[in-house]
């Protein structure tokens, strides 16, 4: 049993810490990137997910709907990205944004000027945002083989 938990739970958690190490050694650890250590970590779980299909021991305790389980946490896992890959193009398409100025004349055409990149920085809120969708992802999937091998 620790030997299975071990596998199915600890290893995916230690990757996915290793995968924060990864972009803080090519990088620099900062707030944007989390989106990105965020949507690594989602698809370190949809893989974890693909041994709950062949274990044994989880098809005995949840009696045959293992199957459907595991299609509903891929599905989770899925939603997840989604909403960290939306995130993320918000990003991208805020910094083409333009605002529309007050034209002191009142006169013409009104005058646009474009968001400075500086006021669309990523704040530590918006990274711990990012992180904990991830993480979500893992403790989802962690937590179907937690579970299943409660005697």
């Amino acid at each position: 049993m620790f030997v299975a938990l071990l596998a199915h739970i600890a290893i995916p958690l230690l990757a996915g810490l290793i995968l924060v190490l990864f972009v803080r050694a090519k990088d620099g650890f900062t707030w944007s990137s989390c989106n990105e250590i965020a949507i690594d970590q989602v698809l370190i779980s949809i893989g974890a997910t693909g041994a709950i299909f062949l274990n044994q021991k989880l098809n005995n305790k949840y009696e045959g709907a293992l199957a459907i389980y595991g299609i509903l946490i891929v599905l989770a896992n899925l939603i997840l990205a989604v909403l960290l890959i939306y995130r993320s193009y918000g990003r991208e398409r805020a910094r083409d944004v333009y605002i529309m100025a007050e034209n002191p004349l009142s006169i013409g055409p009104p005058l646009y000027r474009k968001i400075s990149a500086s006021r669309l920085k990523v704040s530590w809120r918006q990274g711990y945002l990012d992180l904990f969708l991830g993480a979500m992802a893992l403790v989802l999937t962690c937590l179907v083989y937690w579970v299943g091998y409660q005697d």
